[in-house]
């Protein structure tokens, strides 16, 4: 369902005119809104605003955040209204910093920092864009509505393979920057210069399938106003960490019926973690699947017979353990 809504928001954005500035469908719009310092080259936080316990490094090529309780690294940026994508370069990794052992690390209770151990990886560090209502006066914000996806995992698939050896020119040793982890048997950045010569690699660069989406997040304004946009953190999981650099702006189009059917998505995924909270995973997952096949079957159906069927509801139970249904339908 997800991957439908932003497939049909998509094609929707693709047919609307441009705005008044002229700005085409996917243009780049960096460099034209009053964005700066993007890639952490310039002097310490020139642009950015940061809230966050320690001392993140904040200058050299990225963004680190290290083993810090929470974090919220910002900037506030006009914008007129509209749909619009942000993307960065930028990795996130839990658990312990010392072990390349990740097997070990989970025996240990420890957050398992690589995409191996799927069951266990824990998103927490995420590309950010808040829409609400900025006093330019008092320099307040008051937020509306959070878009957010995870940064990638450090050591996702697809961004392990080695890219340095020892006869390579580089300002930091060689094995800084290739790490190789037995347990996987794959290779990752361990240090700063190391993980900024893996972004001037093209590692770590927005990606998106049908089963994960990282360092890129769609979002849209329905007036003219401010957003904030960057990178949260909210809980630390046994000295973590997350790198972000290179922060991109894409405009995508009118907002119209495309940012409602954003909305709706987002409304969605919500109701349905509240559900999970309140039933467990489990069952939470089987009422979905449930309602979503007897809706598709019945709908189908009807098309047949040149009816829509716009809406619905299930009433479930159990007996002996067993989903049933407890009403009427449609």
């Amino acid at each position: 369902m997800k991957k439908f809504l932003l497939t049909a928001s998509m094609l929707m954005m693709g047919v609307v005119a441009t705005f008044a500035q002229k700005w085409e469908v996917g243009q780049e719009i960096t460099n034209e809104i009053g964005w700066g310092n993007l890639s952490f080259e310039n002097s310490p936080m020139d642009f950015w605003k940061v809230e966050a316990s320690g001392s993140p490094t904040t200058t050299g090529g990225a963004f680190e955040a290290y083993d810090n309780d929470k974090v919220d690294l910002y900037q506030y940026v006009k914008l007129p209204a509209g749909m619009y994508k942000v993307v960065c370069q930028g990795y996130y990794r839990g658990g312990s910093s010392g072990s390349d052992n990740p097997t070990a690390a989970l025996e240990a209770g420890q957050c398992a920092y690589n995409w191996s151990n799927r069951d266990n990886w824990v998103d927490n560090a995420f590309l950010s864009v808040y829409n609400g209502v900025y006093n330019e006066d008092k320099g307040t914000f008051i937020p509306n509505h959070q878009f957010k996806t995870p940064l990638m995992p450090r050591l996702f698939e697809g961004q392990t393979a080695q890219i340095f050896d020892e006869g390579s020119e580089h300002p930091d040793n060689w094995n800084k920057s290739d790490y190789f982890y037995t347990d996987l048997g794959c290779y990752g950045p361990t240090s700063f210069p190391g993980s900024c010569a893996w972004f001037q690699a093209g590692k770590y660069m927005p990606y998106e399938d049908d089963d994960a989406k990282y360092n890129t997040v769609t979002f849209f304004l329905t007036e003219d106003g401010y957003v904030k946009v960057g990178v949260v953190k909210n809980t630390k999981i046994n000295q973590d960490s997350f790198f972000a650099t290179n922060f991109k702006m894409y405009y995508m189009g009118e907002a119209g019926e495309a940012a409602a059917l954003l909305a709706l998505q987002d409304d969605v995924e919500a109701l349905y973690e509240q559900l999970v909270d309140l039933i467990g995973e489990a069952d939470a997952s089987a009422l979905r699947d449930a309602s979503l096949a007897l809706y598709k079957k019945v709908s189908e159906f009807a098309l047949t017979k040149g009816l829509i069927l716009a809406d619905t509801k299930f009433e479930f139970g159990k007996i002996d353990g067993k989903l049933v249904v407890a009403d009427e339908m449609f």
